[in-house]
């Protein structure tokens, strides 16, 4: 069994169509902490198995995995709601430690990289829950016009999606470029693949940020969040980024 331990993988490093239940799973809980939870071990879990199997994944799962990757990434383009956005984030993200996986396998820094994608994820849904309480709802064009209003928010808010989205230096940055170095020189195919899903991820990136800091400025109900939170949102960020770095060899 533990030759085959790549396919039940596949849900939680979740390639199309099982990527459906994990957006299904996470669009069904309300509470901002276990959407936390389910961001940081859902991944986790599909390392495991996926490095706990005997056999080598044979390589067209990567083929597949690209692909998910590429249309998760291309439909966050046009997402205004920022817990959808989320979850699509993920799975493109996620989907893309198969590259690794196949063409590395047994890398005992996977899960790392893992983890290094999940957390800008897990702050930006805590700005979800910030943008819920001061707007009603975390959805650009709604929750408009931060930059005047709730400026450190957006702050948070901006620097959490270019994490996100593998702005250098954060964690998934390296988790990209490790893909686009191991199959550059054997699979250049694959390397164009993972770097147009990265100008999807940019883009999406541009047009959600725009959706919540410009526009006109909504009336302000309640106070921004406070400086101290900022300074440890900020103190986040510094550790995954150099976590990334230390990581950025890993993998190659």
């Amino acid at each position: 069994m533990s030759d085959l331990l790549w396919l039940p993988a596949a849900i939680f490093l979740p390639l199309f169509p099982f990527s459906l239940l994990f957006n299904q799973v996470m669009s069904r809980i309300p509470h901002a902490g276990l959407r936390t939870l389910l961001l940081l071990v859902w991944p986790q879990i599909g390392v495991a198995l996926l490095t706990a199997s005997e056999a080598a994944t044979p390589a067209w799962v990567m083929t597949w995995a690209l692909a998910t990757a590429a249309l998760y990434g291309f439909r966050t383009i046009v997402v205004r709601d920022l817990g959808l956005w989320i979850r699509f984030m993920a799975t493109s993200l996620w989907v893309l430690l198969w590259v690794p996986g196949v063409l590395s396998p047994g890398s005992e820094s996977l899960s790392l990289h893992a983890l290094g994608t999940s957390l800008p994820l897990v702050i930006l849904v805590l700005v979800g829950v910030g943008l819920e309480r001061r707007f009603g709802a975390a959805f650009a064009g709604v929750s408009r016009g931060l930059a005047q209003t709730y400026p450190r928010l957006a702050i948070v808010l901006v620097v959490g999606v270019l994490a996100a989205v593998a702005t250098p230096p954060a964690p998934a940055f390296f988790t990209a470029l490790a893909g686009i170095s191991l199959s550059a020189s054997t699979a250049p195919g694959v390397a164009l693949a993972i770097t147009i899903t990265w100008l999807f991820w940019a883009w999406s990136a541009a047009r959600l940020i725009q959706g919540f800091i410009v526009g006109p400025a909504e009336t302000r109900h309640q106070a921004d969040i406070g400086r101290v939170t900022v300074w440890l949102f900020g103190l986040c960020i510094a550790v995954m980024s150099a976590q990334g770095m230390l990581l950025s060899g890993d993998l190659l």
